[in-house]
C-alpha cells in the first residue's frame, strides 16, 4: 500500500531544492548586479541634456559601485531610435536608457500604429530631474519677451521659423499650441539630433525661436549666441528672475519634461530596484546636485514606482494635447 511513498517523497523533494535554488539564483541576480559593464543607451545626439545627464549620472555610479557603463548614443526619430534599441534588447539590467517624453510619450502617440507603448514595452527605474520648455531666440533679436515674439510675428508678411528637433517632439507639439493660443503663423525647420542642432539655427540666425530645455542650451547661453526670452513654469526660475512665464502672458500652458531612467518591460523588479537604488544615490550626490545648479536645472528625484505613477498621469496630459490638436487641423 505504501510501495510508491519513497519515490515520491524524493520527487517531491527534488522539486523543493529546484524551487529553492532557482529562488537563491533570482535573490542572488540584484545582489551580485551589475557584474559586467552596462550599456547606456541616449535617446539623443552628444551634447544634449540627455547625453549630459547620462554622462554624469555614468561617472558618479561608476565611483560609487565600481560598476562600468558603456554610453551609447541613438539618435533620431524623437529618440525613438535609441529607445527601441534598449526595448529590443535582453531585459537583464545591461541594457539600458535615458529618456523624456519625446520618446516615450509623444512619438508613439502620434503614430498609428504605436512603435511602442510605454504601457507594454517599458519599465521606469528611476526620475532625476524636471526639464523647463524654455523659448529662446538669436542674442541679437530685439525679442525679449513672448509678447514680443507675438508682435514681431504677426507683423511679418510670411510665417516665421522656428528650429525645431523634429516633427513628432514634444517641443514641435509646444510650438504648435503656442502658436495656436497667440494667433500667429509659424514655419518648422526640423533637425535631427535632439534640441542642439535646432538652438544653433537660432544661433546662426537661420531660423527665428527654438525651444528646449537649460540644459541644452548652457553651451550657448554662455556663450552669449542665444537667450531666453520665457518659460514653460507655473513660477518664474529663482536663477533667471527676469525670465517670464508663460502663464503671466496668458497662455495655458503648463508642459513640463523630466529626464529619467528606463529597462526592457520585462527586468525582473529585483534588478528594477537595486537599479533604481544606484540611479537615486548617484542623484542625490553632492557632486550631481551641483552639477544641476551649475546648468540651472531642477533635480527631481522619483524611484521606480513613483516614477511610473508620474509617468501614466503625463501620458494623460500629452496624449489629451495630441487629440485636440488633431481635432483642430481636420477643421
Amino acid at each position: 500500500m505504501h510501495k510508491g511513498t519513497p519515490s515520491a517523497a524524493r520527487k517531491f523533494f527534488s522539486v523543493l531544492l529546484g524551487m529553492a535554488s532557482l529562488w537563491a539564483c533570482a535573490a542572488g541576480w540584484a545582489a551580485d548586479y551589475p557584474d559586467k559593464p552596462v550599456k547606456f543607451v541616449v535617446t539623443a545626439a552628444p551634447g544634449g541634456s540627455s547625453d549630459l545627464l547620462a554622462r554624469k549620472l555614468s561617472q558618479i555610479m561608476q565611483a560609487q559601485t565600481n560598476a562600468t557603463f558603456v554610453i551609447e548614443n541613438r539618435p533620431g526619430a524623437s529618440g525613438s531610435i535609441g529607445l527601441l534599441s534598449m526595448i529590443r534588447s535582453k531585459p537583464d539590467g545591461y541594457t539600458i536608457a535615458i529618456a523624456n517624453p519625446d520618446a516615450v510619450a509623444v512619438f508613439p502617440s502620434l503614430k498609428s500604429p504605436a512603435p511602442y507603448t510605454y504601457e507594454q514595452d517599458l519599465k521606469a527605474v528611476a526620475q532625476v530631474v524636471d526639464l523647463n520648455y524654455v523659448f529662446t531666440v538669436n542674442a541679437n533679436s530685439p525679442i525679449t519677451s513672448f509678447a514680443d515674439l507675438v508682435k514681431f510675428a504677426k507683423a511679418q508678411p510670411q510665417p516665421i521659423t522656428y528650429g525645431s528637433a523634429g516633427l513628432d517632439t514634444s517641443t514641435n507639439l509646444v510650438a504648435e499650441i503656442f502658436a495656436d493660443q497667440s494667433g500667429i503663423k509659424i514655419q518648422s525647420v526640423p533637425y535631427s539630433g535632439g534640441g542642439t542642432p535646432s538652438l544653433m539655427s537660432v544661433a546662426s540666425g537661420d531660423t527665428t525661436f527654438s525651444i528646449a530645455s537649460l540644459l541644452t542650451m548652457k553651451a550657448l547661453l554662455d556663450g552669449k549666441r542665444i537667450k531666453p526670452i520665457g518659460i514653460l513654469r507655473e513660477a518664474r526660475l529663482p536663477s533667471l528672475p527676469n525670465m517670464s512665464t508663460a502663464a503671466e502672458n496668458g497662455l495655458n500652458m503648463n508642459f513640463t519634461s523630466y529626464s529619467g531612467v528606463f529597462v526592457p518591460k520585462d527586468t525582473p523588479a529585483d534588478v528594477v530596484k537595486r537599479l533604481g537604488e544606484m540611479v537615486t544615490a548617484a542623484a542625490n550626490t553632492p557632486e550631481f546636485q551641483e552639477f544641476a545648479r551649475s546648468q540651472l536645472i531642477d533635480v527631481k528625484i522619483r524611484g521606480p514606482q513613483e516614477f511610473d505613477e508620474h509617468i501614466r498621469k503625463d501620458l494623460v496630459g500629452w496624449r489629451q494635447a495630441i487629440a485636440r490638436r488633431t481635432a483642430q487641423a481636420g477643421k
